[in-house]
């Protein structure tokens, strides 16, 4: 039985057997309150869609400024959890998220080949920068690609700062150290096992050398005797993909609101609110043209 019929049938009950006024006429109509409220709430109740990406998306703060859109557009309610990005796919195989927002790569290499995961896309990007003191004593500001600025570092042995941490960041840094020809060691290399915002630290007071992800660098800047002295290079740039749980494998996930978050997100609405997000009056995510998806049988939404 529906509550609205619940209600009516209550109500005619009272009319026919209980006299108005009487106390078991008022309760009998508090009833029929109780359950017209309950009724309201039940029906204006809307359905949460679970995210997880990693710290750094989370805490920069974009989701927060994009989801308002989607949420007034599709009546959903959307709620974010955090994850360091060695744990994102940890934490979505406890099968209680429908999307997870997570660097390409690790999409790729995990939750792909796992089959748990759909409707792969990449939908936007950001990218690592080479910071160093202003007075930059060796000059690696004057070098055209991020290779040739640590092959710079590693000739001189001038002093680096890396994270040593095993993180997306310190692999992306090694991944260049190697490109560029080196596997850097010595005391110029500190390698420290911190996480990036004590790197930076670190960093400043030494008057250092080190390789950052942007929303990091942009959210201490103030605080940091740094400044970006190589970026834009193609090598430099971090993809970010946006997958849903595949319902064969999660029979509670909510498949069908998931991908209409994927294709909200990816529109021209949802890529214009990436390209126009500032944290601290800094772009930090660019919105992915492409937005391919080669992972993907039936790519159609």
């Amino acid at each position: 039985m529906s509550i609205n019929m619940a209600q009516e049938r209550i109500q005619l009950l009272a009319m026919k057997f209980i006299k108005p006024r009487s106390a078991l006429y008022i309760a009998a109509c508090i009833c029929i309150g109780a359950v017209h409220g309950a009724g309201d709430a039940y029906a204006k109740e809307p359905a949460t869609l679970n995210i997880v990406t990693t710290a750094t998306v989370k805490n920069s703060g974009l989701l927060t400024a994009l989801t308002p859109a989607f949420q007034e557009k599709a009546g959903l309610r959307v709620h974010v959890i955090a994850a360091s990005a060695d744990k994102t796919l940890a934490r979505a195989e406890k099968g209680d998220v429908d999307l997870v927002i997570v660097e390409s790569s690790i999409a790729e290499k995990t939750f792909l080949k796992s089959g748990s995961w759909k409707k792969h896309r990449k939908f936007m990007y950001s990218d690592f920068v080479l910071l160093g003191s202003e007075s930059d004593p060796i000059k690696v500001a004057f070098e055209k690609t991020a290779t040739a600025a640590l092959s710079k570092i590693a000739a001189e042995q001038a002093i680096f700062i890396s994270r040593g941490d095993g993180s997306p960041t310190h692999k992306k840094e090694k991944e260049i150290w190697a490109q560029a020809g080196h596997k850097p060691s010595g005391n110029w290399y500190v390698s420290t096992g911190q996480a990036m915002s004590a790197v930076l630290m670190i960093a400043s007071e030494k008057q250092a050398y080190t390789f950052a992800d942007r929303q990091t660098f942009a959210a201490l800047a103030k605080n940091l005797k740094l400044v970006i002295l190589i970026e834009g290079d193609p090598v430099l740039r971090k993809t970010y993909s946006i997958i849903a749980a595949n319902p064969k494998k999660y029979a509670q996930a909510k498949y069908g609101d998931a991908a209409r978050f994927i294709k909200w997100l990816t529109s021209a609405e949802g890529q214009a609110l990436i390209k126009g997000f500032r944290m601290h009056e800094t772009q930090v995510f660019y919105p992915n043209p492409q937005r391919e998806a080669p992972y993907d049988s039936n790519p159609q939404l």
